[in-house]
């Protein structure tokens, strides 16, 4: 089984010649989601604009939305594949390049809110002994491989960075073998078998992504206390599914191929069917993630900044026990209006009667 299927995918004319009751059902369905993700997006891209942001939040807030743009550029190349069949191969590669993208600039962020690379360690070196890779969905295999308890060293922090960034590296790798096997009909997107040469790709890209979404996973559970200001439960469901979700979905259809599940329908192929289902309904699943991004990624972030919980004691490596912090080293980062704010709460009543009395003269 060839790349035949989608070389000879009908053109936009023949598709518009006689449309089905299906394909126009999906064009109806589709645009109305793809709309919906830009009306998100848009709405959240202005405000953000329109907002003052904090002087060190400024490069994290092009970071966020280098993120969050992967709703409306998912949204758009799945649905320009409705119509353009042929150009499926270079569209799913490229979103699997944008894919990769998000998840560098994901660990920039999570390494921007420490301050740099070494505060991760240090932040992290503080916390107590535990079971560092006992993560669900895997905590017992953890458990058994991992005799007893260790802090999070500096070495755990390098393999979660090493293993969350190998994504940005095989994916292009991926998508480069993809579009050359394709080029000489050695490539077929829509089956799954042995003699399949895009089998092996898209096995290659899970285990890719499993390892990137366990290791994220690891991190979360060690820092998630330090992040609770940053939002972290949304942010890395965010990541999380969008990573798994693009790689599962046309894995399915492909085997529903094999399973004759999906068949025929002159002039789509299954294999083609199966393509044009995957790149359908991940359109519908890109308002919820557009909603997701906007709750993951708040203006709110950026015009206060982010207050790490440690303070200053993470930068100079002397973190103490959790909330032991001062007061004052935990407003270092904040504004200066907010800053001042704190410190007038902060004075006792007597010294606040003092600044209100008016001087008699």
């Amino acid at each position: 089984m060839g790349g035949d299927a989608f070389h000879d995918a009908p053109s936009l004319s023949e598709i518009f010649d006689d449309p089905s009751s299906v394909a126009i059902g999906a064009w109806i369905s589709g645009g109305i989601c793809l709309l919906i993700t830009l009306t998100f997006f848009a709405v959240w891209l202005t405000r953000h604009l329109r907002a003052e942001t904090a002087e060190d939040m400024r490069p994290r807030r092009i970071h966020s939305i280098m993120i969050v743009v992967f709703a409306p550029v998912f949204a758009l190349t799945s649905y320009s594949t409705l119509y353009f069949c042929r150009a499926i191969v270079a569209v799913d590669g490229l979103r699997s390049i944008y894919e990769a993208v998000v998840v560098y600039f994901f660990m920039k962020i999570l390494v921007g809110y420490f301050g740099s690379p070494d505060n991760v360690e240090k932040a992290l070196e503080a916390e107590p002994p535990r079971q560092i890779y006992a993560v669900p969905p895997f905590r017992r295999c953890g458990k058994c491989c991992c005799k007893g308890e260790s802090k999070f060293e500096s070495r755990h922090v390098r393999q979660v960075r090493y293993a969350a960034l190998q994504l940005v590296i095989i994916r292009p790798i991926c998508v480069f073998l993809s579009v050359l096997l394709w080029s000489y009909d050695l490539y077929d997107p829509g089956g799954f078998d042995v003699t399949n040469s895009a089998t092996y790709i898209r096995v290659v890209n899970l285990i890719s992504v499993m390892v990137a979404v366990y290791f994220l996973v690891v991190f979360y559970m060690a820092s998630k206390h330090l992040l609770e200001n940053f939002r972290p439960v949304f942010k890395f469901a965010l990541i999380k599914l969008g990573l798994v979700l693009s790689v599962l979905q046309p894995m399915v259809f492909s085997v529903l191929v094999q399973r004759d599940v999906i068949s025929d329908d002159p002039p789509y192929s299954a294999e083609l069917r199966a393509a044009l289902y995957s790149n359908w309904l991940l359109l519908l699943e890109m308002p919820f993630f557009a909603y997701l991004a906007w709750r993951a990624f708040p203006v709110e972030d950026y015009v206060h900044g982010f207050v790490m919980p440690l303070g200053s004691q993470v930068e100079e490596g002397r973190a103490g026990p959790r909330g032991s912090a001062d007061s004052n080293d935990s407003q270092m980062k904040l504004p200066e209006h907010r800053r001042s704010l704190i410190m007038d709460e902060e004075k006792p009543p007597v010294a606040m009667e003092m600044n209100a009395r008016p001087s008699v003269v």
